[in-house]
């Protein structure tokens, strides 16, 4: 019976220099999800995907990875860390024809081949991947991770520097392969990369602080938000709201629970702030700051 879950992790330990990096953390992702892993740095979120992928070994908890074991090293998935681990005196060809080996691909150089026209690599087979841009060198690090064809995908903040459009021809890729079925598990600094995905979930000091549907989690929160024309405005240190500049005004950001105090509505009523829909990056800035 195939294991409905793709990823199940459950109370992972992991400590370094006897500092706890992961405390208890807690997954279950299944298959053919794309999975956002947020947080701030420091959080966990490259332990926890080495461990997954089986780089590291946890120190307590359990789990299991396509159904093995956490922390058992296998081919049916694909991993690229934050800086892509190319080698940047190999050319892409050569950077293919390498992890293909790796990976035990059969047929290297019809494999190869496919890879390079498949992500618009061709014109570029021969160029050093020292010389490329920070979007061309992801789209190679992709590449390799995908050379075997895995189950699961394993994604370190793999759009950071990217320009716009740059991202969205990668999610554009990770949707695809979601839809044919590969499981992708990604971390992420961006609101509107962490709305493209199935579910996503909160990491502060390796601790899951919350987790769900990106168009959920807002309602799990319980957040409000209010919008005025008045900028720098100083909140009541009673009031639990977090207040930022937005487009020539402030954005105040409050708990539910605090929106119905007399105070709140008074000082409310003084800054002339109206109500306004809440964004997912309200909510991750509030988990930021408040988790600071």
């Amino acid at each position: 019976m195939l294991d409905p879950s793709a990823i199940f992790a459950e109370k992972i330990r992991k400590t370094y220099d006897g500092a706890p990096v992961l405390d208890g953390l807690d997954l279950d992702i299944p298959y053919g999800e794309i999975y956002g892993l947020l947080g701030p740095n420091g959080a966990g979120k490259t332990t926890a995907l080495r461990i997954i992928c089986g780089l590291l070994k946890p120190d307590a908890g359990h789990g299991r990875c396509l159904g093995n074991a956490l922390g058992v090293l296998q081919n049916a998935l694909g991993y690229m860390p934050q800086r892509g681990g190319l080698y940047d005196d190999l050319s892409i060809a050569e950077n293919l024809r390498f992890f293909a080996r790796a990976h035990s691909v059969d047929n290297v150089t019809v494999t190869v081949q496919a890879a390079l026209d498949e992500h618009g690599l061709s014109a570029r087979a021969r160029q050093r991947v020292g010389t490329l841009s920070g979007g061309w060198r992801q789209r190679v690090a992709l590449a390799t991770a995908l050379l075997h064809r895995p189950r699961l995908l394993l994604l370190d903040e793999p759009s950071a520097g990217l320009d716009p459009l740059a991202r969205d021809t990668l999610w554009r890729r990770l949707r695809q392969l979601a839809t044919g079925g590969m499981t992708v598990l990604v971390t992420t600094h961006y609101a509107d990369e962490a709305e493209r995905c199935d579910r996503i979930g909160y990491l502060d000091l390796g601790r899951m602080r919350i987790e769900g549907p990106p168009t959920r989690l807002v309602d799990q929160l319980g957040l409000a938000v209010f919008h005025t024309d008045r900028a720098a405005i100083e909140i009541p240190p009673s009031v639990d709201a977090l207040a930022a500049y937005d487009a020539g005004g402030s954005r105040i950001t409050a708990l539910s629970t605090t929106i119905d105090q007399a105070e709140f509505k008074s000082w409310r009523q003084v800054v002339g702030a109206s109500a306004v829909p809440c964004r997912l990056s309200d909510a991750l800035n509030w988990l930021a700051v408040r988790n600071a």
